[in-house]
C-alpha cells in the first residue's frame, strides 16, 4: 500500500490508526485520544443520554446545536432533510457508536506509549469550544505525539472542518506543504 497522505476524522481515527506508520504526514481534526477532561457530551452519555443519535428532528437540532459553535449557513429545509436522513439510520449509528465507545484497548487502539512511537509530522486540529470531545484530548494528542503541532481554535466547536473550512482546508495544506519541503 503506498499511502502518503491521510486525513483522519473521528471515529477513522480508531480504525485507521494501525495505518499511521507508512504515512508521511497526518492531520487530525477534531480526533478521539487520551481522555483527560469529561465533556459535555461524556456527561450526558453518562447519563443515559446519548445525544449524538438523533430520534426526532427536534434531537437533531439540538445535536448540531451542541456540536456546531458556528454552523454553516444551510437553508432550514436542508437541515430538515439531513436530519431526517439521520433519524432513518439512528439505530445502526448506535450500533456503530456503542462499538466504538466500547471498544477495549487490547483490541488494538494505540495507548499513550503507542502515540509516542508514532513519529511522522503531524498536524492536530481541535476546536476549542468543543463540547463532544473535550479539547484537552487534542492537546493531549499533540503532547503525545512526539511530532505533532496543536492548532486549537478559538471560536470553534466540535467541527472545525464544518464551522471554518477554510481555516482548516489553509492549515492543512500548510502542513502538508511543509512536509513536502522538508524532505
Amino acid at each position: 500500500m503506498n499511502l502518503k497522505r491521510l486525513l483522519i476524522d473521528r471515529m477513522g481515527d480508531r480504525i485507521l490508526i494501525g495505518l499511521i506508520m507508512i504515512l508521511a504526514s497526518m492531520v487530525l481534526i477534531g480526533s478521539t485520544g487520551p481522555e483527560r477532561d469529561e465533556s459535555e457530551f461524556e456527561r450526558a452519555l453518562a447519563a443515559g443520554d446519548n445525544r449524538l443519535i438523533p430520534r426526532t428532528v427536534d434531537d437533531a437540532e439540538q445535536m448540531l446545536a451542541m456540536a456546531l459553535t458556528r454552523p454553516p449557513p444551510l437553508p432550514r429545509s436542508l437541515q430538515r432533510y439531513a436530519a431526517r436522513q439521520r433519524i432513518a439510520v439512528a439505530d445502526r449509528l448506535a450500533g456503530y457508536f456503542t462499538a466504538w465507545h466500547e471498544a477495549d484497548p487490547a483490541d488494538g487502539l494505540p495507548d499513550e506509549a503507542a502515540l509516542g512511537q508514532i513519529d511522522v509530522p503531524a498536524l492536530v486540529i481541535h476546536g476549542a469550544l468543543d463540547r463532544i470531545i473535550h479539547p484537552a484530548v487534542g492537546e493531549a494528542l499533540a503532547e503525545l505525539l512526539p511530532r505533532a503541532r496543536l492548532e486549537l481554535l478559538d471560536d470553534i466547536g466540535h467541527m472545525p472542518q464544518l464551522e471554518s473550512p477554510r481555516r482548516v482546508a489553509r492549515l492543512t495544506i500548510e502542513h502538508i506543504r511543509a512536509c513536502v519541503e522538508s524532505r
